[in-house]
């Protein structure tokens, strides 16, 4: 992307941040450009960091300066003239993983607020260097997905960056390749929107001399605002998280969890992660944030996806769902929210709207291309630099040898993944098609109501003892015709049931292990385990016999105990609209759509 007018002005307005500096030190530390790079032209624009001392490290943080320098007319950025933005700052590596590689992160603080590259004025920056993503675009496509879900996502713009330690000189071998200046994730004017008594958090590694919070429920957050924290802020926050805790972990509808969490921002934070299969997700560098003192708790922002979109070993498959991958390091908290079927209702509902717009595969696929496009022939230069291509980096599934074939994986893995997720929910339909969608009460005025929507009847077989490990009973229960069963079942880890239901659109068997309950299916406070099971009859109209529903448990071996079962019989109601014909309707926020065929 170039640099439009409107960024040159706001650079200007702002001034160089040399200007707000004393003279004196100005003239302390300041780049030099090496008359070998004056002829050197980029596609993006230019960043000389200099230290003029010592040289950087992950702490302590080094006094550096820098200057940027932005494109011409004709597209190109050079070392010539006046600099865009110039000043000193103080610099220092930071990441995890990445710290044991030739080309990492480098957090800067500038002496005075600046407004760069057209993101909004602040302090704290970083230049972000993707190595092991080797198509140098995954975080940047990712944020913007973000930021058009609504999420509020770091702002990054790629540069091209020249970084000489030791002394105050830039020359052609100090060239680092392709970099991101990103916006820090932290509360301010332009980024964060955060009250007095909110709060700015995450899931990661570490701790050391960061603040944390520990919940009743064994997660650990660090806390990054207020910093430091206060041991009464730290209480406060302890407060909060443990009023969620208590409803997550019991038996709290959504209803009763909404007052505590931002939903909307829990399914596109979720969705996010699942789209693109980050293997970092719901585990590390998982934000939230407390807007201010009283509302409800926000997911994200969403951070750190150099490990997405077939990235890394565990994630390199297309299909299966990232929240249920066995990892000991993984929150409880997403499987608490997946468990129940109405959060399971809105991301089908929002995966659906989604699908037409950021998530349309040609959508998806365009913004992979203009990010790379953008690079141009720093792309270029930043691997012949680094020699990355052929070598597989930190959790690198495998090494493609050139940059093309890097993106063509990427973008041909999203189109698996995105048509492995179609089929995981019911399609969306449309008005006039002839199948089955759902509409808010009073959507359709002019529609002619034929039956009310009704629950025909409820069977629950409840649970007890039985041999241990052996078949419990068989169980059999007949239900008048139903357009729908929905089959909950509860009990304790390693117990199995078989469920045979003739009447529906054809007899199905089912042996459904309940094993590791405390990750998979149920409650982390008692080892439950809960699956829901939704079947369909053909539609639009239910069968006219009723249905015969059997029931065969076989008790743990731990616990010697039958699950229960409890089986729910629905008819929907029908409407008729003029030109379209008979089609179900549910009330559903409005929404065309579906619920899904199962829980995931």
């Amino acid at each position: 992307m170039r640099e439009c007018d409107h960024i040159r002005v706001a650079l200007a307005a702002v001034a160089t941040v040399s200007m707000a500096l004393p003279s004196a030190a100005a003239a302390e530390c300041r780049p030099r450009i090496d008359p070998g790079l004056e002829g050197f032209t980029s596609d993006l624009p230019l960043v000389a960091l200099v230290t003029c001392g010592a040289p950087l490290a992950p702490r302590p943080a080094v006094p550096a300066a820098f200057a940027i320098y932005l494109r011409g007319p004709d597209g190109k950025a050079r070392f010539t003239g006046a600099p865009a933005a110039s000043g000193e700052l103080q610099a220092r590596y930071i990441g995890h993983s990445s710290l044991a590689l030739p080309k990492r992160h480098v957090a800067v603080t500038l002496a005075q607020p600046a407004a760069l590259l057209g993101m909004p004025a602040a302090a704290r920056w970083v230049l972000h260097g993707p190595m092991a993503d080797k198509t140098l675009v995954r975080n940047a496509v990712v944020y913007g997905w973000a930021r058009s879900l609504g999420l509020p996502s770091p702002r990054m713009e790629p540069v091209e960056l020249f970084a000489g330690e030791g002394g105050d000189t830039v020359t052609a071998a100090d060239g680092r390749g392709v970099y991101y200046l990103m916006e820090w994730v932290e509360p301010g004017a332009g980024r964060l929107p955060i009250a007095p008594g909110g709060f700015l958090f995450r899931r990661d590694k570490g701790g050391g001399d960061e603040p944390v919070v520990d919940t009743s429920h064994g997660e650990r957050f660090l806390i990054d605002f207020p910093r430091p924290a206060t041991d009464e802020q730290r209480v406060a926050l302890q407060a909060r998280l443990d009023q969620v805790e208590s409803r997550l972990f019991g038996d709290a509808s959504l209803a009763e969890l909404e007052p505590l969490l931002d939903l909307g921002s829990f399914v596109d934070d979720a969705l996010l992660v699942e789209v693109t299969k980050n293997a970092d997700g719901f585990k590390w560098s998982t934000f939230f944030h407390y807007p201010d003192a009283a509302g409800p708790l926000r997911a994200g922002p969403p951070f750190d996806y150099d490990a997405a979109l077939r990235n890394d070993r565990v994630a390199v498959d297309p299909t299966g769902w990232q929240h249920r991958y066995p990892r000991p390091e993984r929150s409880a908290w997403m499987p608490e929210l997946w468990r129940r079927p109405e959060f399971v209702q809105r991301l089908a509902d929002r995966y659906a709207e989604l699908r037409r717009g950021p998530f349309e595969t040609g959508r998806a696929l365009g913004a992979i291309d203009a990010r790379v496009r953008a690079l141009g022939d720093a792309a270029e230069r930043n691997d012949r630099r680094w020699e990355a291509l052929g070598a597989r980096v930190l959790t690198n599934p495998d090494a493609a040898g050139s940059a093309a074939l890097e993106v063509e994986r990427m973008k041909n893995w999203l189109e698996l993944r995105l048509e492995w997720l179609d089929q995981q929910f019911v399609p969306a339909p449309r008005p006039g098609s002839g199948r089955e969608i759902l509409v808010a009460e009073g959507e359709v005025p002019t529609a002619e109501r034929l039956s009310p929507a009704s629950e025909v009847s409820l069977v629950s077989f409840p649970a007890g003892e039985v041999a241990c490990g052996t078949p419990a009973r068989r169980r059999i229960a007949r239900l008048p015709a139903a357009d729908e069963l929905r089959i909950v079942t509860r009990g304790p880890p390693a117990s199995e049931f078989q469920i045979s239901i003739s009447g529906v659109a054809e007899v199905r068997k089912l042996t459904l292990p309940i094993q590791a309950p405390r990750r998979e299916l149920g409650s982390a406070v008692d080892g439950r385990g809960q699956l829901l099971l939704t079947f369909r009859r053909a539609l639009p109209s239910p069968a006219p016999g009723p249905m015969e529903v059997v029931v065969t448990t076989t008790g743990s071996t731990q616990r010697c105990r039958a699950p229960a079962v409890e089986v729910r019989a629905v008819r929907f109601a029908r409407w008729r609209v003029p030109g379209t014909g008979p089609f179900v309707a549910r009330a559903r926020r409005g929404v065309l759509w579906s619920p899904p065929l199962a829980i995931p």
